[in-house]
């Protein structure tokens, strides 16, 4: 008795059908998602960079204000000291006292500028000595061929200043930490307080921003398309040929091949796309499970 070979190939193409659309549109609607929620995580990490970029820069500005305002106090409540002493002085012995909204780790570099400072004035002033030429102000040395930067200016006319009296006076360093005088600041305290709390308040805003940006770009990692898509893209296309477009040429063919073999051909192809698919889908979960 023969029978219809047809119903095998129908039902085959049928089940591969079903499996390829319904897992399918499943992948495809999820690719759909990631990519705009991929898309809306970029756009929102390019807005953040933006932000962060704008606060960086006005915390650069405030910065700068606060800390040549410090770094003139400091300047101020130390040089004379500094001076007498010759700059034999260590840098670390100055940090005693620093300026409100500063740290020590911030000043010791400007300690150690000031020291510097004022030994290399102390040394240009000395050389004027050898030459029998005592300037009395900063036009004078600079008449008598020492090159004198502007930020030095102070510097240099401190030391210029003991100089005219005749000699350095050296005395202990313990009594230049009793701190400033509140009329060389009282001034411009408040507007230095009014410093110090907007550059804490724009640091706030930064890390914040920072944290956001490192949330969004887990984010995006994880809203990648990933690896294995092209994978499944392949797979799916050998489970279309060899579940739908074989059986179905075969059914098309005249006479229908009805062999044994052809059979078990058709059969396990059939069986080999849907265990590739498995095996893709069953890695997919796996990767999932470890991000």
């Amino acid at each position: 008795m023969s029978t219809d070979p047809n119903w095998l190939l129908s039902t085959l193409a049928l089940s591969a059908a079903a499996i390829v659309a319904i897992i399918g549109g499943f992948l495809v609607s999820r690719v759909v998602s990631m990519n705009a929620a991929h898309s809306a995580t970029l756009k929102r990490l390019a807005e953040v960079d933006d932000e962060l970029r704008v606060r960086l820069g006005e915390l650069s500005d405030v910065y700068e204000d606060r800390h040549s305002v410090s770094v003139e106090w400091f300047l101020d409540h130390h040089l004379e000291d500094v001076v007498r002493n010759l700059g034999e002085v260590e840098p670390e012995k100055l940090l005693e006292w620093t300026p409100i909204g500063s740290s020590d780790d911030e000043m010791l570099d400007v300690s150690r500028r000031i020291v510097d400072d004022v030994q290399q004035a102390i040394r240009d002033l000395d050389a004027l000595d050898e030459t029998a030429a005592r300037p009395r102000s900063l036009d004078d040395a600079r008449q008598a061929g020492v090159s004198i930067p502007t930020r030095l200016e102070k510097v240099y006319d401190e030391a210029i200043r003991q100089r005219s009296r005749g000699h350095y006076a050296r005395y202990d360093l313990s009594g230049i930490v009793s701190g400033p005088s509140r009329d060389a600041w009282k001034v411009e305290r408040g507007r230095q307080e009014d410093r110090i709390r907007e550059e804490k308040r724009i640091s706030s805003q930064v890390d914040h921003l920072r944290v956001q940006r490192e949330r969004l770009e887990l984010q995006r990692t994880a809203t990648e398309l990933p690896n294995t898509l092209y994978w499944g893209v392949a797979i799916f296309g050998y489970l279309t040929l060899v579940g739908v477009l074989i059986p179905i040429s075969m059914m098309a063919s005249r006479p229908v091949p009805d062999s044994l073999t052809s059979r078990r051909v058709v059969v396990g192809l059939f069986v080999s796309g849907v265990g590739a698919l498995g095996l893709y889908l069953w890695r997919s979960i796996r990767e999932m499970q470890e991000q």
